[in-house]
């Protein structure tokens, strides 16, 4: 269905267009751990015939938490081999700790201290005992976490999360020349620090990460928040080299913070046109989707809509 849809688009056929995007992020569930080989090599296969060369593995799993799962060594070597095998290369995320959002929530430095440890010591463990650590197809490493202002307000406390990416960056870089790269929002609860205060102090204190700026989109439709401007004057006036998420969903309705309401639909084509024209004038070295699965490859009416236009989006 999908290869029908993009040979009628012009995907497929010859087309002139050379697709900019950089890269799309892939949100792995429990429910993946068990999908076949063949299985991945379509849901491969369909993410590179929509342009897509590079995949954003957001987590390996999830640690810590009351239904825990991981990715094994084995389903994670299968896809760096069926990446290699259509020309692809995977960006791999670290597990996600489930205690992340106590730690958002928490006041005790000596907890959110205790938690980054742990998570540095956690990543060093996977990819030194890793056996695919080297494959070919791994081209650098995602920290699987969202940074905002509003929980970072409290000055120590920033300075703990400056202090943990410098230290889980540093200790990344040990197995990789790629920066790891970490992504980022705009809060809209009400604060003093700013974007741009926050990663002012994160890049002072020597952290060497990749920004991954999220454009909100998904939510605020096409309104650009002063936050977001900001912070990317912010990175171009420090020539700091991030890149920008462009998000191809809407959601339908207020998210709680458990997600378990969330429901949203594939975004409309004009609505990502005018992503791309933003993209255009923010500075961000590339555009990333959030994410072709499942907003592009789901066989519903807004992601056919969206599909049979694809090839119009181009930059």
């Amino acid at each position: 269905m999908i290869a029908a849809l993009l040979a009628g688009s012009g995907i497929l056929s010859g087309c002139t267009k050379k697709t900019q995007w950089a890269a799309t992020f892939f949100q792995p569930w429990k429910q993946h751990a068990d999908m076949s080989e063949q299985d991945w090599s379509k849901l491969f296969a369909d993410i590179q015939q929509l342009g897509f060369r590079q995949i954003y593995i957001q987590w390996l799993g999830h640690t810590h938490g009351t239904d825990n799962w991981m990715l094994s060594d084995q389903t994670i070597k299968n896809l760096l081999n069926i990446a290699n095998s259509q020309g692809m290369s995977l960006v791999i995320g670290l597990p996600y700790d489930n205690r992340w959002n106590d730690v958002l929530g928490s006041d005790s430095l000596s907890e959110i201290s205790r938690f980054f440890d742990q998570t540095v010591e956690a990543a060093d463990a996977l990819i030194q005992h890793s056996s695919w650590a080297n494959h070919s197809a791994v081209k650098g490493w995602y920290i699987p976490y969202e940074l905002e202002q509003y929980n970072w307000s409290h000055k120590q406390k920033a300075l703990l999360l400056a202090d943990w990416l410098k230290t889980l960056a540093a200790t990344i870089s040990r197995y990789s020349n790629a920066m790891p790269s970490i992504s980022t929002y705009c809060s809209q609860l009400q604060t003093q620090q700013t974007m741009a205060s926050l990663w002012s102090g994160i890049i002072q204190y020597g952290a060497q990460v990749r920004p991954l700026l999220q454009d909100g989109a998904g939510v605020y439709g096409q309104q650009q928040t002063e936050e977001l401007d900001q912070l990317q004057r912010y990175f171009q006036s420090q020539k700091i080299t991030f890149d920008l998420i462009i998000e191809l969903f809407q959601q339908q309705q207020p998210i709680s913070k458990d997600l378990q309401d969330f429901t949203a639909v594939s975004a409309s084509p004009d609505r990502i046109k005018h992503q791309l024209r933003r993209f255009e004038a923010s500075g961000a070295r590339h555009a990333i989707a959030f994410a072709a699965y499942p907003w592009l490859t789901n066989e519903t009416e807004t992601a056919e809509h969206l599909r049979s236009q694809w090839d119009s989006l181009g930059y």
